[in-house]
């Protein structure tokens, strides 16, 4: 591509192509974290749950899946060994805005943290990969915590969040593989369900 056609053509790809030089992103695809058998899903699967609606297309399916979160809170709220957790990422369309990020951290009914970060320019999925691992981070620190909750809209970043496999996010993953591993690890009754 000529110099001059660069210049005409704007976006993301171009934009890359402009900043790859100053990336500072790592991967480890040899992390120990990785290898068969030492994956945290391989080590502590009855331990963390995914609760998956799929595609709900008519009325009927919503509702019931609105109840069903219902009875989900209402459930973590009475816990007091439980904190619950609300990720979210917001992209925005001008490519001069950087992503935000947001974890709300809950016990009883009571707000306990509150993260707000900016993500960079990041696509939404990595935005809520992030999200969701600043949520566990917090969530594993505090005191008599055995269940976590993360309420997140991105099920499918919940599950990159635990493969340490080589991805756009790796790092986050690999903290999200860390942690769980050395919480979950300290009493099987520790469990971590992703809504």
């Amino acid at each position: 591509m000529s110099e001059a056609f660069k210049r005409k053509v704007k976006g993301t790809v171009m934009e890359i192509d402009h900043r790859l030089p100053d990336l500072t992103k790592s991967f480890e695809p040899c992390a120990p974290e990785a290898w068969p058998g030492a994956r945290l899903m391989d080590r502590f699967y009855a331990q963390i749950d995914f609760d998956d609606c799929g595609h709900l297309e008519d009325d009927d399916a919503l509702q019931a899946r609105e109840n069903t979160l219902n009875d989900l809170l209402k459930e973590a709220k009475r816990d007091n060994g439980a904190v619950y957790c609300l990720t979210d990422a917001s992209l925005p369309n001008s490519t001069q805005h950087t992503a935000v990020l947001v974890a709300l951290l809950y016990r009883q009914g009571e707000r306990i943290h509150q993260v707000c970060h900016p993500a960079g320019r990041v696509t939404a999925p990595d935005a809520e990969l992030f999200a969701i691992c600043s949520a566990i981070t917090l969530a594993t620190q505090q005191d008599n915590c055995e269940r976590i909750y993360i309420f997140t809209d991105s099920i499918a970043s919940a599950r990159r969040a635990v493969d340490p496999s080589v991805h756009s996010g790796h790092g986050h993953s690999l903290a999200v593989c860390r942690t769980l591993a050395a919480w979950l690890g300290k009493d099987p009754e520790c469990s971590v369900f992703f809504i």
